[in-house]
């Protein structure tokens, strides 16, 4: 998991920010594929729901607390794979793992 960053906020109170983490990982699978595995995996789980979706390129699972975003770039040989999340850092982990 991201670790959180420390800020001092207004009046010296402490404030707890998250930062944002990015993974990836190259693949055979299609671009179709991953998105459909993607779906499958996160869409209506851990309180998730689809929020932006391209057919061609990307997904997003989004709530109040957080989001997964999955991206697939098409390369030459195999297909690049980027998953960006706050909040859901296991489980984006977790996904990667398993495609």
């Amino acid at each position: 998991m991201a670790k959180p960053e420390y800020l001092t906020g207004h009046r010296g109170i402490l404030t707890i920010v998250n930062i944002m983490q990015t993974i990836g990982k190259k693949t055979n699978l299609s671009v179709d594929q991953v998105l459909g595995k993607a779906r499958e995996f996160f869409d209506g789980k851990f309180g998730l729901e689809i929020s932006d979706e391209s057919p061609d390129c990307c997904v997003e699972f989004r709530n109040d607390i957080g989001f997964v975003n999955v991206s697939v770039e098409k390369t030459e040989n195999r297909n690049e794979v980027t998953l960006r999340s706050r909040e859901y850092e296991r489980l984006a982990r977790l996904f990667i793992q398993k495609l």
